[in-house]
């Protein structure tokens, strides 16, 4: 698809015009400057193009780690097949608009510049682009991304400019999730398996704000990798954006196919680290744990450390663990990815009813359910209902009666005799209607 870049100075509405335009919160948006690091990116499905929100440039002299999010947000305009640079109405034609503007001429041919003037509510659309006809670029349109306004005639200049000659047939794809909480390598992770220095790094926390989405194949296979925001106890996070980041890196788990758990082995599996899993594991999704920063243990701490994580992670027991340290020279990625499509296989396994019954029966054989009241439950029949999670239900009478202990062993049952590993199974049961006698 043809790739779009948006990019501008800060606080000019690129992260609403995003969100907007892809009709997703993927971007976080806020009156801070510089919200935005990474970049972001998105499918506009309609437009039948990939839409990338960037860090915002500034004249001003910047932090190290701002300066590297604003030069790649350069080279992201250098390699789009179109660019919207956005304006502010309301600020006028500044001097970081010309800077930027200058930045771009060289990198770029002007009749691929658009200059989209945002915050133009309540002005006529000839008045809020006349100062920026200056800037010389091959068209100017005026929008209020927040309050909607001109959108519609932007999506289709964009279709009508970008319009694909075939439109090829969709491919079918795999989305990982990266959670953790700060710090534990997440983006050092995200680049190694896209084999390039896609997220920014650094040993300051919070540094990815964003949950960053990135499209690549492995395999044959195309995956969509979504980097996310460590995650820390809500009691913990007064900052209104990390709240917002926190909120996007839990919605990201919980609509992947697979999640890479991420957690830092040297400090240990810590509390924070716990409730983060236990959310995870309730999304029943297919589940990598990748422990990581094993190289700043020796062998015996090693294999200690490994052994008290599977059992202060023992609700995921079903997740593939790997120990490894991403920063590594000889760290392979592509095992991550190997474990993390094997997972999915095995979480997205169909099975018949009729072996699911037998299962059932065979558990039944070997640990009846237990009595309440007096009375025991009769399980008589089992189906798969859903995959990834495996859900399995199971028919039969008084089914209210059976406890948690007893669908635990049920689960471990199936998952066992299954081989459904990476996903938890899950069971749902379901009172049969009693049959009426003649």
């Amino acid at each position: 698809m043809s790739r779009v870049v948006i990019c501008g100075r800060p606080n000019v509405g690129k992260s609403t015009l995003f969100n907007q335009l892809t009709r997703k919160t993927r971007a976080l948006v806020h009156d801070r400057p510089n919200v935005t690091r990474d970049w972001v990116e998105a499918a506009v499905g309609d437009l039948e193009l990939d839409l990338v929100d960037t860090a915002g440039f500034g004249a001003e002299p910047a932090a190290a780690l701002q300066e590297e999010a604003a030069a790649r947000a350069l080279q992201q305009a250098k390699e789009a097949d179109l660019v919207l640079l956005v304006v502010d109405a309301k600020a006028g034609l500044t001097a970081e608009d010309v800077a930027f503007a200058t930045l771009l001429r060289k990198a770029k041919d002007a009749a691929d510049i658009v200059t989209i003037v945002n915050k133009s509510e309540n002005m006529e659309a000839a008045a809020a682009c006349a100062d920026f006809y200056a800037l010389g670029f091959g068209e100017t349109l005026a929008v209020a991304a927040v309050h909607k306004q001109g959108l519609r005639q932007l999506a289709a200049y964009l279709q009508e400019r970008l319009a694909p000659a075939e439109r090829p047939p969709p491919a079918e794809m795999v989305r990982l999730a990266v959670i953790g909480r700060p710090n534990v390598g997440k983006s050092t992770l995200t680049n190694a398996l896209l084999g390039r220095e896609r997220m920014l790094v650094s040993d300051m926390p919070g540094t990815t704000v964003d949950t960053v989405a990135n499209r690549f194949t492995h395999k044959g296979q195309l995956l969509e990798l979504v980097d996310t925001a460590g995650v820390r106890r809500r009691a913990r996070v007064d900052d209104a954006v990390e709240i917002e980041s926190g909120r996007h890196a839990r919605q990201a788990a919980e609509q992947a196919d697979v999640v890479i758990f991420m957690v830092d082995i040297a400090e240990g599996v810590v509390h924070q680290d716990q409730l983060l899993a236990r959310l995870v594991a309730g999304y029943g999704r297919a589940t990598v744990v990748v422990l990581n920063k094993d190289d700043l243990l020796d062998g015996a701490d090693r294999r200690r450390a490994k052994a008290k994580a599977k059992r202060e992670l023992g609700f995921m027991d079903h997740a593939e663990l790997m120990m490894c340290s991403v920063a590594a020279k000889d760290f392979r990625p592509q095992k991550v990815l190997d474990a993390a499509l094997a997972c999915l296989a095995s979480a997205s396994q169909r099975v018949s009813a009729n072996r699911m019954s037998r299962i059932l029966r065979e558990a039944l054989a070997g640990n009846a359910p237990p009595r309440s009241g007096g009375v025991r439950p009769a399980l008589r029949y089992a189906h798969q209902a859903g995959v990834n999670p495996p859900l399995v239900v199971i028919h039969g009478r008084h089914v209210d009666l059976v406890k948690e202990p007893y669908l635990r062993y049920l689960a471990d049952q199936f998952a066992t005799r299954l081989g459904f590993s990476g996903a938890p199974v899950h069971i749902r049961l379901k009172e049969s209607v009693a049959r009426s006698r003649a």
